[in-house]
């Protein structure tokens, strides 16, 4: 049985990159895929709020995240 992987997203170092990765998956955000959530944090179009691939994110096994959002 193969071991669990755990992903591990770091913050980018400056402001100006920021907007460049989703806050969900971590990973970069190419051209007309982000959506700007406010104060500066972007997503991708695919990870919105209780979606598949946004309830295998750190934010929805978080306790602060809404249950409506959790399965």
């Amino acid at each position: 049985m193969a071991a669990k992987k755990t992903l591990y997203y770091t913050e980018p170092l400056f402001e100006e990159m920021k907007k460049d990765y989703c806050y969900v998956c971590g990973q970069r955000i190419k051209e007309n895929e982000g959506l700007c959530v406010g104060n500066g944090t972007w997503r991708h179009k695919r990870c919105r709020p209780g979606s598949a691939h946004w309830q295998r994110s750190a934010l929805a096994k978080a306790e602060t995240a809404l249950t409506v959002y959790k399965s």
